[in-house]
């Protein structure tokens, strides 16, 4: 170095090097700090093209006071004719070798902290580097990767500017660069000369096209940036030779969609990159202005995205209440309907309770409407500042859905209605290959499978849905499923009555409830089984006329939440079984009793005749059918009420029901017996959880009750109400008369194993003792009308002889 330039600065040895020269970290002296000093080849001083260069190159930087363009400090030569200028010396790392730093972790965050969303801030920076210079006529020629620098304390700087071109007509004059030759526009007007990288030049620049570059040319080269910051490559590979020939001649690089480690590229940066690299440049951005544009707008929705997300982590991790409210509020009303039955309370006594029930769940359910709503208050809070915001859409169909399936379990039809259309509006704004797009349709569809075995195979098939909605019980839709065996056919969800009809064609057809799940597959196949279990078709004559099939399979019994007058709801698999349409009658009683009297057991005739017991005012109880010569007939209660032939038989204890059950057993020869409280569930309610034999909706019209409109508050006709009627058609289990089963009250569920309900639990007909509680099924002309559920039942001890309470036999299928 010249002595005095030596005196300045003090040389720290080498940094880096180029085609035009060579760069030196020096100290200088007089202002105390280190800088960077590039000096000219000395090969290139005898050229003047290369000395115009050198020089040009210092000016134009030196005016072109931008932040993100590395500054000049000072123009001199050196003893031996040598030229140098000086500038900041940036401590850091290249854009190129962060950008294969973020793409190798394929994705994840790098040691470093560099992300893709840091890389596009930088980008951007250039991006408006770039703009200014081309706002003063200046041309970088040489953009790439490895010509910006990133400072350690956040700087972007624009280096390298050794094929810089001043334009002749900048876009505004006052702010135009001036150079000691004034512009560049006529220099290297001939073609074939090529400079500049070959992978981020623009066609024109590698067909050494001069008389064509113009910003453009850099507009170019920032989307050859942008598309190896998005995809991790270069657009095109090869030799130089090679990727000058694409680049010039070849069709424009291919935009895929993901990047080389596979993570999804924006479309909105992809079209971006597309438009930047068009080959003719009047398709490009103009400029890098309006690129930078482009690039800050794709940022402040990012920024934007980024606050939108904060929320939504906040709202995911904010504990849900409606859920819990929900299931309060439903837990009350079984209660409260649970509470109309306890006959131990005055009415004004038990108005009040169950009036102070149903207001307190009334308010349990506003609160839960509003829980629902502050459930989802900052997810909508994100889609005000991010519409388009897709996650916000995802977690909103997955928080509608909930409220579906909860409204769905409690039958809330209108906010199942609801909650199910605003589960599609929010699906509709999810990207069309969103996985949750074609699980959610597929769910709101609900369409499921049936698999039907018989025995004998070849049976009929029709199958029609319930129509729970309308005036009357009825069913709609009736079409063949053709012959069985019958597997996986597809059915939209729902309730639906299949009539099998025997293989020849002369025993009555079966009924076979089935309940479609959303999305399940009804197979039939028992808990331990693999395959289904075949559907007992009986024989010509196997049954009576009101005897009433059940066959085996799967059943929803109980209640939830589970009320204290109610088992917890569980599904239960019961062999088949036949129970009688109507109970047990006075007709059919007495020729019990007269049967007995005929074999000189008229002792026990008169025990298990009914008997009413002692009035209030404690006059005496008597047997309410009469005894004269030896042969019992129909008589008069104390209410002086008639009681008729058709009538139900009641005021029998559990004994005097199993006793006629084992009577008929005998003369039938036939296994009859008392139900149990299994297969009086499942007899009156089938297979979907209705809650009253016709469906869900309380229809006080439709069964006999305490509140019916007749004057003599007694039983009636068993063939009367013919709407109260079960699936398998089995008549009076709402109301009439309640009915013994042979289960006992206090149920130990740990007895239920696997899913199989318990085998009949006998009781000794000659035990006249306290023995075990026993549950008594169905609602009676005594009770109100919201005791009419098929999932209540009553304890009573097995002497207890009821106004109400009467019986039905059922027997078992082999």
């Amino acid at each position: 170095m010249d002595p005095e330039l030596v005196a300045r600065y003090v040389d720290l040895g080498k940094i880096g090097g180029g085609a035009m020269g060579e760069v030196r970290r020096v100290r200088d002296r007089d202002l105390n700090r280190t800088v960077a000093m590039k000096i000219i080849r000395p090969s290139l001083m005898t050229g003047p093209t290369a000395l115009v260069r050198f020089i040009e190159e210092a000016q134009a930087t030196a005016q072109l006071q931008h932040p993100g363009i590395v500054p000049i400090h000072e123009l001199g030569r050196l003893p031996d004719g040598r030229l140098y200028y000086t500038m900041k010396e940036v401590h850091g790392q290249t854009l190129a070798s962060v950008i294969a730093e973020v793409h190798r972790v394929r994705g994840d965050i790098p040691p470093s902290g560099w992300t893709f969303r840091r890389l596009m801030d930088v980008f951007f920076k250039v991006c408006e580097a770039m703009a200014y210079a081309h706002e003063r006529g200046v041309i970088h020629r040489d953009l790439k990767p490895a010509n910006v620098m990133l400072g350690d304390h956040g700087e972007v700087l624009v280096v390298d500017w050794g094929l810089v071109k001043i334009l002749s007509s900048p876009d505004t004059t006052h702010k135009r660069v001036v150079t000691d030759r004034q512009c560049s526009d006529s220099v290297e007007t001939h073609t074939g000369t090529v400079a500049g990288s070959p992978a981020y030049m623009s066609p024109e620049q590698a067909r050494g096209d001069i008389s064509r570059i113009d910003r453009r040319s850099d507009v170019y080269a920032l989307g050859a940036i942008l598309f190896e910051i998005l995809y991790g490559v270069v657009p095109f590979r090869g030799t130089s030779g090679e990727v000058l020939a694409k680049v010039g001649s070849g069709s424009p690089p291919c935009i895929p969609q993901c990047s080389e480690s596979g993570v999804r590229v924006p479309q909105s940066l992809s079209r971006i990159c597309r438009t930047a690299m068009e080959r003719d440049p009047e398709s490009r951005f103009q400029g890098a202005s309006k690129m930078a544009a482009e690039v800050e707008t794709w940022l402040n929705g990012e920024r934007q995205r980024t606050r939108a997300l904060n929320m939504l982590k906040r709202a995911q991790t904010r504990p849900l209440q409606a859920p819990h409210l929900w299931l309060e509020a439903m837990l009350i009303r079984k209660n409260a309907q649970a509470l109309r039955g306890d006959q131990s309370l005055s009415t004004r006594d038990l108005e009040e309770r169950v009036r102070a029930l149903d207001s307190q769940a009334r308010d349990i359910e506003r609160r839960a409407e509003r829980a629902e709503l502050e459930d989802k208050r900052e997810i909508y809070a994100a889609l005000t500042i991010d519409p388009a915001l897709y996650e916000a859409h995802a977690l909103l169909v997955e928080r509608y859905l909930r409220d579906h399936s909860a409204a769905e379990s409690r039958r809330d039809d209108r906010a199942t209605a609801r909650a199910g259309a605003l589960v599609r509006q929010h699906l509709d704004q999810l990207p069309e290959r969103h996985p949750d797009r074609t699980r959610t349709l597929t769910y709101l569809q609900g369409d499921g499978a049936l698999t039907l075995w018989t025995d004998p195979p070849g049976a009929r098939v029709t199958i029609a849905q319930y129509l729970f909605q309308s005036e009357r019980p009825q069913t709609q839709g009736i079409r063949s499923l053709g012959p069985t065996p019958l597997r996986a056919v597809s059915l939209p969800m729902g309730s639906y009555l299949c009539e099998i009809i025997h293989p020849n064609k002369e025993s009555p057809p079966v009924r076979y409830p089935v309940r479609i799940r959303r999305q399940q597959h009804w197979d039939g196949i028992p808990p331990g089984g693999e395959e289904p279990h075949p559907i007992w078709l009986p024989p010509p004559n196997a049954l009576d006329k009101h005897d009433c099939y059940v066959p085996a399979g799967w059943t929803h019994l109980g209640e939830a939440p589970e009320t204290h007058s109610s088992l917890p709801s569980r599904a239960l698999w019961l062999p088949g079984f036949v129970i009688r349409r109507f109970p047990v009658s006075n007709e059919e009683y007495l020729r019990f009793l007269r049967a007995l009297i005929d074999r000189g057991k008229t002792r026990d005739a008169r025990y298990h005749a009914p008997w009413q017991p002692p009035p209030s005012d404690g006059g005496p109880g008597r047997m309410v059918y009469s005894l004269v010569k030896d042969r019992l007939e129909l008589g008069r209660d104390l209410d002086g009420l008639l009681w008729l032939p058709q009538w139900p038989v009641r005021l029998v204890d559990l004994f005097g029901a199993m006793a006629y059950a084992d009577w008929l057993a005998k003369e039938s020869g036939k296994p009859w017996r008392l139900p149990t409280e299994f297969e009086w569930e499942k007899a009156a309610r089938g297979v979907d959880e209705r809650s009253f034999p016709w469906g869900n909706r309380l229809e006080p019209r439709w069964f006999l009750h305490r509140d019916s409109t007749y004057q003599d508050p007694g039983p009636r006709h068993l063939d009367s109400f013919p709407n109260d009627k079960s699936p398998y058609s089995v008549r009076g289990l709402a109301g009439n008369i309640a009915d013994w089963t042979l289960s006992e009250f206090n149920l130990d569920w740990k007895r239920v194993g696997k899913g199989v309900a318990p085998k009949p639990l006998m009781v000794d007909t000659n035990d006249t003792g306290p023995g075990l509680a026993r549950v008594i099924r169905g609602g009676s002309f005594r009770d109100e009308a919201n005791q009419a559920g098929v999932a209540t039942r009553h304890r009573s001890p097995p002497f207890r002889r009821g106004l109400n309470v009467g019986s039905r036999v059922a027997r078992p299928i082999s």
